[in-house]
Parts: structure tokens; C-alpha cells; sequence
């Protein structure tokens, strides 16, 4: 979509982009959720960094390679979620994974060189160049359309022992272990799962996050929208919200709090949990407003191309949400704004702390 057709409207240092033929029903809103992760919460420092994490460590422990430090790399990550099929960490951790293995025949067994034009180096570059054609060529369906690539590649026998090395479907993977463990630490892995880490040890990534969000903000949504009419639609579990947010959670009622994570059994029974929803189903938006007793439009703000996705495929249904875009705690900022631009977000903002002061200038007032 052209830029053109956004308007820019300031608020305070900063400027918002309202789509211009949204800017009546944005001043009609009457429900608001908030995706966490990247807009209430700061996960630069957490999220990305397990999955890389859980991907080295998997690598070296059980595929036999330690990767070069650039591998793989935030982009790579970023071009996965991108395609919409990727809001749970376990998948993009498993994704990655199964890339590097259909080239684990090329990949040397040491990355250790002081030249960098090498024959190492270069079948290092050889795996990233692949896993970055690989993450940009994923789709909504996620895993199966990494499946379906690796198998159109001629990688069919690869893929095959890396699933069955690493376990499958993903939610009975080492892989899920790996990460929780890392992301978690060890003291709220023990308290969630019952379980000692076997894997990881260190502080959890958890505790890097910081919330992104103000009490005041909060308050002042609230006041405009109605508290009964305010919540969080998050694919990340409860516990760990509860952890980084603490008191800023009780600016919520209870049940406008939607943690869509189902923890899995890290036991090695090898029990699925499921079914159950994942961005970016519609259902999710629709079962959050079955308790809100009608609305006129629901605004979702969300960080990521699966929150755009769940908000399209809602309004083929029932045309009454809207989507605003935050960017300001992606890593590729500026790249993220023009993203959602590019694909008809109804509006774009830096910071969820923005949303008060654009909202009040557009006329976003209860009615």
C-alpha cells in the first residue's frame, strides 16, 4: 500500500500512521487487546536470544556442529515470523534447525580459520545463504512449508533423520525442552514444569525483559475504553508474563487475559497437549469479544505479521477489527514500519505508550 495513504499524526517526539480512510472508525473503538510480547513487554533481549541459543546448543549436542557465531541469525529469525506461520519460538527454533541439517553434509566439523576466504568459511556463508532463502520462502502453514521446501530441495532423507534426531511433532521435541530451559532458567523451569534442567543451567532470558509499557498509559486506555473492554491476546504463557509485567497485570480483569501458550510435558512421555489455538487463527480474536456484549470495532495492536494476519482473516468474517502496528522494539525498525505500511496496517506507532495521545487526537473516545 502506498504511503500515501497513511496520514501522519504526531504524538509528543514522535509521529503515528493512520491509514486515512480508517480514521472515523478508529475514533469509534470500543474494545482493545494488546499482543505482549514486543509491545507491552521489551524482548530483544529474550525471545530471539533463546532461539539462537537452543539452536547452537542443539546443533553442537545432538546434530554434532558448532555453529560460527553469525548462525543463525536474527534475520533469519525475522524473515520466519515474517511469513506469518511463526508465532511460537519452539517452531522457528525447529525450523532453523531443520535447515542446518539439510546442509549438514556441506558444513565442516570445525569453523576454526584465520582466512576468510577458506573453503570453511565459505560452506559456512553456503549454510546461511540457504537458511535465509529458506526462511523467505516459509509461509503461513509454518513447519510444513519448511517441509514441503526441503523436500522440493531434494533434502527428503535429511529431513527425515533430523525429525526423528530432534523428535516430532514439535510440541514432543527436544527442541521445546532446550528452549524452555534456556528461556525460563532453572528455578522457574523446576516450578513450572517438576522438572531439573538437563540441558541448561544459567539465568533464564527471562529475567533480560523489561516492561515496555506504562501504569499511567494502562490507566489511561482504561478510562477511555472501559476496563471490562481491555485485555491481552498473547501467544507467551501466564507465569512469565505475570513475572516481567508483575502489578502492571492488575490493570486487567481477569478474563480479558488470553495466554494462548499450552506447556507442554517436558518429561520425555512424549505426551501432545492439544488442540489448540495459535496465531494467527481467527477464532482467537472472536472468542476474546464473545464476553464484551457487542462492539462497534476492536482495535489489536501487535508487533509482528501473524498479529496483521489474525486481524485480516477475523474481518472476512466480521469486518470490526482493526490493527496498529508497533515497531519501535523490533530489531529492524524502521524496516518494520514500512512493513506494516506496505501491507494496510490501519495504523503504525513506535510505542504502545503512544496509543493515549493518538487516540485522544484522533477523537478515540468511548461513545
Amino acid at each position: 500500500m502506498l504511503r500515501e495513504a497513511y496520514v501522519e499524526v504526531k504524538v509528543g517526539s514522535s509521529s503515528a500512521w493512520i491509514l486515512s480512510s480508517r480514521l472515523s472508525d478508529l475514533g469509534t473503538i470500543d474494545a482493545l487487546f494488546f499482543d505482549c510480547d514486543g509491545v507491552l513487554v521489551d524482548v530483544r533481549d529474550s525471545y530471539d536470544a533463546a532461539i539462537i541459543e537452543t539452536v547452537r546448543l542443539v546443533s553442537e549436542r545432538l546434530l554434532g556442529r558448532e555453529l560460527p557465531k553469525d548462525v543463525p541469525s536474527r534475520r533469519n529469525i525475522l524473515d520466519l515470523k515474517r511469513s506469518g506461520g511463526f508465532n511460537n519460538d519452539w517452531h522457528v527454533s525447529y525450523a532453523l534447525l531443520l535447515g542446518i541439517y539439510a546442509y549438514y553434509p556441506k558444513a565442516p566439523s570445525s569453523t576454526k580459520t584465520s582466512n576468510p576466504s577458506s573453503p570453511v568459511q565459505n560452506s559456512w556463508q553456503s549454510v546461511d545463504s540457504y537458511m535465509t532463502s529458506l526462511a523467505k520462502k516459509a509461509d503461513p502453514s509454518g513447519i510444513k512449508s519448511i517441509e514441503r521446501i526441503l523436500l522440493t530441495d531434494g533434502y527428503g532423507v535429511s529431513l527425515g533423520h533430523a525429525k526423528k534426531i530432534l523428535g516430532y511433532p514439535v510440541e514432543a521435541s527436544i527442541v521445546g525442552r532446550v528452549f524452555d530451559e534456556i528461556f525460563y532458567g532453572r528455578e522457574l523451569f523446576t516450578h513450572k514444569f517438576g522438572l531439573e534442567p538437563e540441558y541448561y543451567s544459567g539465568r533464564g532470558l527471562v529475567e533480560l525483559e523489561s516492561p515496555a509499557v506504562t501504569k499511567d498509559t494502562l490507566d489511561k486506555l482504561a478510562a477511555k475504553i472501559g476496563v471490562e473492554r481491555f485485555g491481552i491476546i498473547s501467544g507467551r504463557d501466564r507465569a512469565s508474563a505475570d513475572k516481567t509485567l508483575s502489578g502492571l497485570m492488575t490493570s486487567f480483569v481477569e478474563r480479558n487475559l488470553i495466554f494462548l501458550l499450552v506447556d507442554p510435558d517436558h518429561s520425555g512421555r512424549g505426551r501432545v497437549v492439544g488442540p489448540f489455538l495459535n496465531k494467527p487463527d481467527p477464532k482467537i480474536l472472536f472468542n476474546a469479544v464473545r464476553g464484551l456484549s457487542g462492539f462497534r470495532y476492536m482495535v489489536y495492536v501487535g508487533d509482528s505479521a501473524e498479529d496483521l494476519l489474525m486481524v485480516r482473516l477475523a474481518n472476512q468474517t466480521l469486518p470490526k477489527f482493526l490493527f496498529i502496528g508497533v515497531y519501535g522494539l523490533t530489531n529492524f525498525k524502521d524496516e518494520t514500519c514500512t512493513y506494516f505500511m506496505d501491507n494496510g496496517a490501519d495504523g503504525v506507532i513506535s510505542s504502545v505508550n503512544d496509543l493515549p495521545t493518538l487516540l485522544e487526537t484522533i477523537g478515540g473516545t468511548r461513545q
